[in-house]
C-alpha cells in the first residue's frame, strides 16, 4: 500500500485545482477526484494509525483540534438547514484528513517532496494551455454551460477566474523545493522546474487573480529572501518592471488602477481597487458584533450581492466569534512551527532556502485569507497544498534540532531530507 500512496494523493492534488477538461463531464471528474482522495486517506490511515501504529499530532492539530473547531460552529449549524451544515462539517474533516495525511507522510518516511513536486508539474501543465489560448494562438475552450467563462483564458480550468489563480498559487512552492533537490543530471530538470514556475505565473497574469498572483509572490520573495539566492528576486524584479511597462494598460486593468471619468474613482478609491469588499469588511465586522456568540448561520455572510470577501469575519457573521477564533489558534500555531523551521535552519542555506519556502505558503494562504472568503476553510480543492504543507511543517518542526548535515535541523525522518 505504500507504493499505491504516494500516486493516488499526487494525482489528486495534481487535478485539485482542476474543475473540469474539454470533453470531460465536469461531474465526473469532482467523482473521480473526490474517489482519489478517499482511497489515499484510506490507504494511508489504515497503513499509518492501524500498521505502524503512529500517533496524531497533538494539541489542537490533532482530533480535539477538529472537536473544538466543530464546537465553535455549533451556534452557526443551529441556524441553518442540513445541507448547509453538512458542508460545513464536510470542510473541517476534508482540511484537518489533508493536515494528518502529510504529518503521518513525514512519520512513515515517505518522499513528501516527490509527491508534491509531481502535483505541481501537473499543475504546470494545465497552465500552459490557459495563457496560451490568450497570448499565443493556441485552441481555446468554453468552460461547461453552468460555469460563467466563455473562454478558457478568463477563468483556466475552473468555475471562476479568482478560483483558478487562487488555487494555483501555491503550486509554486514544491517547484522551487526542486530547484536545491540534490538530483544526478538535475540541471535540466530545474530548469524545466523554473519553466513550470514561469507556466503558474502567466496563467495568473492572464485571468488577472490578483490574491493568487501575490500569494505566489510572496512565496518566491520568502524564497529568495534567503542569502545567496538574493540574485533571483533582484531578476524577478526586472522581469516585473519589463512586463508592466511592455504592458501598461494591461497590468492597470488586472489590478483595478485605472480610472473611470464618468465617477471620478479610480487609484484613489481604496474600495474601488478592492472591488467594493473593504466596505463588505466594514459592514460584515458591524453585522458580526450584532451576534457575536452565534452569529446569524451558515450561508449567511451576504452583503449587497455577494459574500464577504474575507475569512475571518465570514466565519463570524456565520457562527459567531469563536469559529474564527479556534482556527486563529491553530493557524498561530503552524505559523509559529515554520518559523522555528527557519530558526532551526540556522546559516544552512539550503535548508534556510527550504524553511523560507515553506513560510512562504503559510505566509501566502493568510494573505488570501483576507481578501477571499473561503480559502483555507470552504474551497478545500483550492485550499489543499496549503493544509498539506502544514502538516509536514507539523511534522518537521517538532523534532529536536540536530547539527550535522540535517536538511531541515530538525532530525526529521529520511524521506523529509530532501523536502525541507
Amino acid at each position: 500500500m505504500k507504493a499505491v500512496v504516494p500516486f493516488v494523493l499526487m494525482l489528486y492534488l495534481g487535478l485539485a485545482p482542476i474543475y473540469w477538461l474539454p470533453g470531460i463531464p465536469f461531474e465526473s471528474l469532482g467523482q473521480v477526484k473526490t474517489g482519489l482522495f478517499v482511497l489515499a486517506a484510506g490507504l494511508l490511515f489504515l497503513t499509518g494509525f492501524v500498521g505502524e501504529r503512529a500517533k496524531f499530532p497533538s494539541g489542537l492539530f490533532g482530533p480535539g483540534g477538529l472537536g473544538l473547531s466543530l464546537l465553535a460552529i455549533t451556534g452557526g449549524i443551529f441556524q441553518s438547514e442540513v445541507a448547509p451544515a453538512v458542508t460545513a462539517v464536510k470542510d473541517y474533516l476534508l482540511v484537518f484528513s489533508t493536515l494528518w495525511m502529510f504529518y503521518l507522510l513525514a512519520q512513515m518516511q515517505m518522499d513528501v517532496e516527490k509527491i508534491l513536486l509531481g502535483a505541481s508539474l501537473l499543475v504546470a501543465i494545465a497552465c500552459v494551455p490557459v495563457f496560451a489560448s490568450k497570448y499565443l494562438g493556441g485552441p481555446d475552450f468554453a468552460g461547461p454551460s453552468q460555469f460563467v467563462a466563455d473562454h478558457l483564458w478568463i477563468s483556466g480550468f475552473s468555475s471562476v477566474r479568482t478560483g483558478w489563480s487562487n488555487g494555483i498559487a501555491l503550486y509554486v512552492a514544491p517547484l522551487l523545493l526542486a530547484l536545491v533537490r540534490p538530483m544526478r543530471n538535475g540541471f535540466l530538470f530545474k530548469v524545466l522546474c523554473g519553466l513550470a514556475v514561469s507556466a503558474i505565473i502567466l496563467a495568473q497574469i492572464t485571468v488577472a487573480g490578483r490574491a493568487g498572483m501575490v500569494a505566489s509572490f510572496l512565496v518566491l520573495l520568502f524564497a529568495f529572501s534567503t542569502r545567496g539566492y538574493r540574485t533571483a528576486l533582484l531578476v524577478i524584479a526586472m522581469a516585473g518592471v519589463v512586463f508592466v511597462a511592455l504592458n501598461p494598460d494591461t497590468v492597470a486593468s488586472h489590478l483595478r488602477i485605472t480610472r473611470d471619468p464618468a465617477t471620478q474613482q479610480g487609484a484613489d478609491d481604496i474600495d474601488t481597487i478592492s472591488a467594493g469588499r473593504l466596505q463588505g469588511d466594514i459592514v460584515g465586522i458591524q453585522r458580526a458584533m450584532e451576534s457575536p456568540l452565534i452569529g446569524h448561520g451558515l450561508r449567511n455572510a451576504i452583503v449587497g450581492d455577494g459574500e464577504i470577501h474575507n475569512l475571518w469575519i465570514r466565519l463570524a457573521n456565520e457562527s459567531g466569534l469563536f469559529a474564527p477564533l479556534v482556527l486563529l489558534f491553530i493557524v498561530a500555531g503552524i505559523s509559529r512551527r515554520a518559523l522555528m523551521m527557519v530558526r532551526q535552519a540556522g546559516f544552512d542555506r539550503r535548508q534556510r532556502f527550504r524553511s523560507n519556502v515553506c513560510l512562504g505558503v503559510i505566509a501566502g494562504g493568510l494573505f488570501m485569507t483576507m481578501v477571499e472568503p473561503r480559502i483555507l476553510l470552504g474551497t478545500f480543492q483550492i485550499s489543499v497544498m496549503w493544509w498539506a504543507f502544514a502538516g509536514v511543517v507539523c511534522a518537521s518542526a517538532l523534532r529536536k534540532p540536530v547539527r550535522e548535515h540535517a536538511v531541515v535541523a530538525t532530525q526529521p525522518p529520511q524521506a523529509l531530507m530532501n523536502f525541507v
